[in-house]
């Protein structure tokens, strides 16, 4: 019995225990903790941050290069069926399509320095459609089921966030919990919370060459638009906490979150970018409309980590030990 209750213990252990294998598109993750944080009492638009689960979060925008090898991979043929590319592109991301490249090559970026740019002029529902072929294993992966529903795309309804979603984009609470919440910071308002994503109460210092200072960030004005996209993580001395880049400036980014104006889902903005402070500080955001996109508008990727092997595995080996198990001998 002892050796039947091992050998099923090490089945179900190796069946859970699956490591991720190596994909074409990779990210670096910042582990976001301290789960169970209060809500920042100091929006007044309303009550933001807590989140109860431990999640993690890309260090970094998503790049025009790992957007190239979505578009490749999901689109060899270059039908673009789904409006995932846009010949707008071309001069924000450097991005083009070429119907004389081969099939699966049909994407390039023209200017080699802007591989490691931000991906822009991107919409809301191409970005949930690219999580969803990183749900579904990258390659020739699904894009329209897995982390949303993209066949709700429609007036009066917008994808939510499915059950078992791993990769996702950042709610309004996890992308402002990992760019303000500071547990124990010396913030102004003594609630740990800054109300700049670079540690700070005080506004980044604008239009400062990179790696620039303690405080600053790649962030233009309605009256000055700031220096040309950089980098991703050009501004190196300037994090969040948690150890995320270009939260402030650089360019917006899409959160998941939604509600309904004009018949249509407009979707949440944060970050600032190199065209507008707007959206920077932690009781500021903006919409758009899930199908509109523009040349200062990002993304990054959060995920949702699966139950650990370890509990699995603990699982596995409880079921084996009940008294309903015990009695087959």
């Amino acid at each position: 019995m002892k050796k039947t209750l091992v050998s099923c213990y090490v089945i179900v252990c190796g069946f859970f225990f699956v490591p991720d294998r190596a994909q074409g598109v990779n990210f670096t993750w910042s582990i976001v903790g301290d789960t169970g944080n209060p809500s920042d009492p100091d929006n007044s638009r309303r009550s933001l941050g807590s989140v109860s689960y431990d999640y993690r979060i890309s260090r970094f925008e998503v790049t025009n290069a790992q957007y190239v090898e979505f578009l490749n991979s999901v689109d060899p043929l270059g039908a673009n069926s789904h409006s995932l590319y846009s010949s707008e592109m071309t001069l924000s991301t450097g991005i083009s399509f070429s119907s004389s490249n081969s099939v699966g090559q049909k994407y390039g970026i023209g200017f080699s320095d802007f591989n490691h740019r931000p991906v822009n002029n991107v919409t809301w529902n191409s970005a949930a459609r690219f999580v969803n072929w990183l749900n579904n294993g990258q390659g020739s992966g699904d894009t329209e089921f897995g982390s949303y529903d993209m066949t709700l795309v429609k007036p009066f309804s917008a994808p939510t966030r499915l059950l078992g979603a791993k990769y996702v984009l950042p709610s309004h609470d996890e992308w402002y919990k990992a760019a303000y919440y500071a547990p124990g910071s010396a913030s102004a308002n003594g609630d740990d919370y800054w109300f700049y994503p670079t540690q700070s109460d005080n506004a980044p210092v604008f239009e400062e060459i990179p790696p620039g200072g303690a405080n600053s960030a790649n962030v233009g004005t309605w009256t000055g638009i700031g220096i040309p996209i950089t980098e991703i993580g050009a501004y190196s001395m300037t994090e969040s906490y948690y150890g995320l880049f270009d939260m402030a400036g650089n360019v917006d980014e899409w959160v998941e979150d939604h509600f309904f104006g004009e018949d249509l889902a407009s979707h949440l903005i944060k970050g600032g970018s190199f065209f507008s402070d707007r959206n920077m500080r932690s009781d500021d955001f903006s919409s758009m409309f899930g199908e509109s996109g523009n040349f200062f508008t990002g993304f990054r990727v959060a995920m949702i980590p699966e139950p650990s092997s370890v509990f699995l595995c603990l699982l596995g080996f409880l079921i084996l030990l009940s008294p309903r198990t015990a009695r087959r001998k």
